[in-house]
């Protein structure tokens, strides 16, 4: 475009109208522009050549967001994005968008850090719940006798220090969704009492007899192999297939890089600007480390990171030696992997070259469905230069 680029019309509508929703289209991306273009205020980033089917769903999760945002202030909408552009992200989307308007239940696995309530929020948001309470509890922080009353409440006298009725969680969700975290960290006998609620969809309160009917809908969440445990006899098989009914899998971070600019530059924008910093940029070296760090704590780590990382920067580009004086037990450092074991008798470095240039040729064309001119666009070579190297490789 004449006088500025997308990513400077960016900047300049977010200036006029903070609120208005923009998606950045481009077919030059790199992972700078991307994290500019989230540090910015982009909804989302979208890498050209796309399809049509994937600008739609993209558009209307804008919109959902933007509706939502506009219509209840009291939520955090914020808090109900799933950030990122990998195949992974893409199918998660696309299950909650079938899942959501469902009533079953849904069990969330996946790593720490990974998103899951995230997830489990999204899905209560774009239910016909949404306009309900959404009743989250994290089963590991609570002894077996005090989860058992925060979930089905209790009446006065039924344990020492009971000294009046209290309704339980389970209750209050009412009509809405009730959202389980670290459901695997449930005793045995809390168990045998959370199968009953989801076959019968009754309760009672602990220390009385009176059942109590509800309608909830449950969503759980484990970054443990529930299979695993129902192998070794720790989670009950009857409750696994009650819960199992519709499962998401949440990949970590270290199978999806390509979300971590975009995830590194909404982090920036966040942090810089709650703790009014004059950052604006992730340094070319930084932005490779955060991309050859395998991340065990997931987005949460890749947040906290950011954040503190922002604390000690004292100019305006994030850089390596910020995340360093973070002094952190697990410093990210990209990974050095020794490549002698590769000079075997008869190693070719044309060779290896060659199978290198023809896995990217073929990849650019499978992701351009054959079209030359677009894979010469990714590949950043011309048509003729493309053209001539398949020949050349007899492709």
């Amino acid at each position: 475009m004449p006088k500025m680029d997308g990513i400077e019309l960016l900047g300049e509508l977010k200036k006029l109208r903070p609120e208005t929703i923009v998606i950045i289209m481009t077919a030059h991306s790199t992972w700078e522009r991307a994290v500019e273009a989230m540090r910015l205020g982009a909804y989302d980033y979208l890498k050209k050549p796309f399809c049509n089917d994937e600008l739609k769903a993209l558009i209307k999760r804008a919109l959902a967001y933007s509706n939502f945002f506009d219509n209840d202030e009291s939520w955090n909408w914020e808090s109900c994005r799933l950030i990122g552009v990998s195949k992974e992200i893409k199918h998660i989307h696309s299950l909650i968008k079938k899942v959501a308007a469902t009533d079953g239940t849904v069990v969330i696995q996946g790593d720490s850090g990974v998103g899951k309530e995230m997830v489990a929020r999204l899905l209560h948001a774009n239910s016909f719940r949404a306009g309900e309470p959404l009743i989250s509890v994290n089963c590991g922080a609570f002894t077996e006798s005090l989860l058992e009353s925060e979930l089905f409440g209790h009446i006065k006298g039924a344990f020492t220090g009971a000294i009046a009725n209290k309704k339980g969680l389970v209750q209050v969700a009412e009509n809405g969704t009730l959202f389980l975290d670290e459901v695997a960290e449930m005793s045995p006998h809390t168990q045998v009492r959370f199968l009953r609620l989801l076959e019968n969809r009754e309760y009672s309160p602990v220390g009385s007899s009176e059942t109590i009917k509800i309608n909830v809908r449950f969503i759980t969440a484990t970054n443990r192999n529930l299979e695993d445990m129902v192998a070794d006899k720790t989670f009950r098989e009857d409750l696994y297939y009650r819960l199992n009914v519709i499962p998401i899998t949440i990949p970590p971070l270290r199978e999806r890089k390509e979300d971590i600019p975009l995830l590194a530059g909404y982090f920036l924008a966040k942090y810089a600007k709650k703790q009014n910093s004059k950052v604006v940029k992730i340094g070319d070296e930084l932005l490779s480390y955060l991309l050859d760090h395998n991340w065990p704590g997931n987005i949460r780590e890749l947040e906290n990171t950011i954040q503190r990382a922002i604390t000690f920067c004292h100019d305006e580009e994030l850089k390596v030696e910020d995340i360093e004086c973070i002094g952190s037990r697990s410093p990210i450092v990209p990974r050095k992997e020794s490549i002698t074991s590769i000079f075997t008798e008869g190693f070719s470095l044309d060779s290896e070259v060659e199978k290198l240039e023809k896995n990217l040729i073929k990849e650019a064309l499978e992701e351009t469905g054959g079209s030359i001119t677009n894979a010469a666009d990714i590949l950043g070579i011309t048509f003729r230069q493309l053209r001539y190297k398949i020949k050349k490789l007899g492709m």
